[in-house]
């Protein structure tokens, strides 16, 4: 895996970037609602919330496109399930689309398809609470583990994510932080907070479609990151600027990171 090399065209010269290093955003992507250009996701704000708005340089152009499920999170989708606790799911496909994008974005994605294919990249949402009428669905995500023939197990102790749920799409009330364990980093886990997800969970329980994350690397959470360099450093080399300023001091100090996801159902001790 670290061995793997993806090339990608940078002017007129040619960079040889690590798979090793850029796969470790594999557990990073989704979008969740918003298309305007912002500096900052603002703590606690819910989708369609007004945030940052970038007050300068041109060569700053963050669009966080949060298609929460496909579009408006008014919109109702049948769920023959009346009680969804207890369900599971396991992502079946992973396409980053920040920050990283064109030629190695390309090559990164066929290799998350390929490691998910393998089992070795697992991505589990399980179900913890489903208030139908309420409308509200509670989630534990994190990575996982093969167990046996479609069964998992959480890798660490899950991250709670509150979700608003319209018979079957959901979108996220309260974004969470997650902590993906990676033994290729030191320490071995990747932080990721402000994390939002959406999408639709089938009438019969059985699959999600039209899923999106978004999240971000903080500054901090980079510098404290080790792969030979620190992860800010590694980034840097890979010329992917931070582009999202959290604490609203006029510096950015975060890295966004967006993607889409479909999963299906699976067991999960």
């Amino acid at each position: 895996m670290v061995g793997t090399m993806v090339r990608g065209i940078v002017g007129r010269g040619r960079v040889a970037w690590s798979l090793g290093a850029v796969a470790l955003l594999a557990p990073l992507c989704i979008s969740c609602g918003i298309d305007e250009t912002y500096t900052g996701m603002g703590k606690g704000a819910l989708a369609g919330d007004p945030l940052n708005p970038i007050p300068v340089p041109a060569t700053v152009d963050i669009q966080i496109d949060i298609q929460c499920s496909g579009g408006n999170t008014s919109t109702w989708t049948p769920m023959d399930v009346e009680d969804l606790s207890g369900y599971a799911f396991r992502f079946n496909t992973l396409t980053l689309s920040k920050p990283i994008t064109g030629t190695v974005g390309d090559d990164l994605n066929k290799f998350f398809a390929e490691s998910i294919e393998k089992g070795e990249l697992n991505v589990l949402m399980q179900v913890a609470d489903h208030d139908k009428e309420g409308e509200t669905i509670l989630f534990n995500i994190g990575a996982g583990s093969i167990v046996s023939e479609e069964e998992y197990s959480f890798t660490e102790d899950p991250s709670e994510l509150e979700c608003e749920a319209l018979g079957g799409k959901f979108t996220t009330v309260t974004p969470s932080t997650l902590a993906f364990p990676n033994s290729l980093i030191t320490p071995p886990k990747l932080p990721i907070s402000q994390v939002r997800l959406g999408g639709v969970i089938s009438a019969d329980g059985k699959s999600i479609t039209k899923g999106s994350l978004v999240g971000a690397l903080t500054m901090e959470d980079a510098q404290s990151i080790k792969m030979g360099l620190t992860f800010d450093k590694l980034l840097a080399s890979m010329s992917i600027d931070p582009n999202l300023d959290l604490d609203k001091d006029g510096t950015m100090d975060a890295w966004l990171f967006e993607g889409a996801f479909e999963a299906t159902a699976v067991e999960v001790k």
